[in-house]
């Protein structure tokens, strides 16, 4: 199998090759078959925006695509609408389309439930609170983290989120179930942990452009309070380096009985929005628990992203600040 790979380029190999040609001839127009790649529809989507000359044909690649209902919903979305580039078609008639994007929306929807979290309005701001049960949480409602990034149930970790917003900072409650705690060694709370996304975590990240997905913020807690705040720009070489910046949010965790530990996120609203908080505004988000080391690793998701990392702008829901 070694002599086998030192031979024959990869998967990926093969796509940059058909992507260069694409690039040396710009005025010849590409229809690449079974949608280019279908197990990769970020990539794709990525080619589809750098090359005009390419287009795409779903023949023979149903079923891939009806596995990964949110992703290739968000894939056939981008070829229809006001913001779609002129340059994207898919080589299928429009009724055809059409159904097809009303199919994985409904099917979606069965399958992954639902993807968008409301922050519910709170008229004055909270002193760190991690109990479910306080008069700031109480009757909240929650959305729950229970699959892994491919959108397989993982049982007995069924992580709740809760969320709040003010005048000032948006918040978060994460109710945390364990089977074996993975902490840093020599933990310390007092300023961030680089690299801390290596141990036990729970995670939020977010972003107010809905034009360039890949510019988002990154929040980080662990059970014992260890943070780190990221600026992601995964354009850029090395997208970990965000961590420098600094957004001044604030955070609380305890570890419960009963195998749950519990985080709790201040953030403030503007290191993630340009616009001041106002009830209707609407953020992309998603949620994410690390959990255990080495063959007991539990990577949890609320959107799964079908992919081997969490930062898949595509797989993205939504956040709702409502009253």
């Amino acid at each position: 199998m070694d002599d086998a790979r030192r031979h024959f380029p990869r998967n990926r190999e093969l796509q940059e090759a058909r992507r260069n040609v694409m690039r040396r001839h710009p005025l010849t127009q590409f229809v690449c078959l079974h949608a280019a790649d279908s197990e990769d529809l970020p990539y794709v989507s990525e080619c589809m925006d750098s090359h005009p000359n390419m287009s795409v044909d779903i023949a023979a690649r149903i079923g891939e695509l009806g596995r990964q209902p949110r992703m290739a919903r968000r894939f056939f979305g981008r070829c229809t609408g006001e913001r779609i580039p002129p340059h994207w078609a898919l080589r299928i008639d429009d009724l055809m389309r059409y159904a097809i994007v009303w199919l994985l929306a409904f099917t979606a929807a069965l399958a992954d439930g639902p993807n968008q979290i409301e922050s519910k309005f709170a008229p004055r701001d909270s002193p760190a609170d991690t109990d479910p049960n306080s008069s700031f949480w109480r009757g909240v409602p929650a959305i729950f983290a229970e699959n892994d990034r491919g959108g397989i149930p993982v049982p007995g970790y069924r992580t709740e989120i809760r969320s709040r917003w003010t005048g000032g900072n948006l918040y978060f409650l994460f109710v945390c179930p364990y089977q074996q705690l993975n902490l840093k060694p020599g933990a310390k709370t007092e300023g961030e942990t680089n690299e801390l996304w290596k141990w036990d975590v729970a995670e939020v990240f977010i972003g107010s452009d809905f034009k360039n997905i890949r510019r988002y913020r990154e929040f980080e807690i662990s059970p014992r309070g260890e943070w780190v705040d990221l600026d992601i720009d995964l354009d850029a070489p090395r997208h970990e380096d965000g961590w420098v910046w600094n957004s001044g949010f604030k955070v609380s965790a305890r570890i419960g009985p009963a195998n749950v530990w519990y985080g709790f996120m201040q953030i403030p609203y503007s290191s993630v929005d340009r616009r001041a908080p106002t009830a209707g505004n609407v953020l992309r988000v998603n949620f994410f628990l690390s959990e255990g080391a080495g063959p007991h690793h539990k990577a949890i998701a609320w959107q799964p992203t079908r992919q081997p990392t969490f930062h898949v702008p595509e797989a993205f829901g939504t956040l709702k600040l409502v009253n």
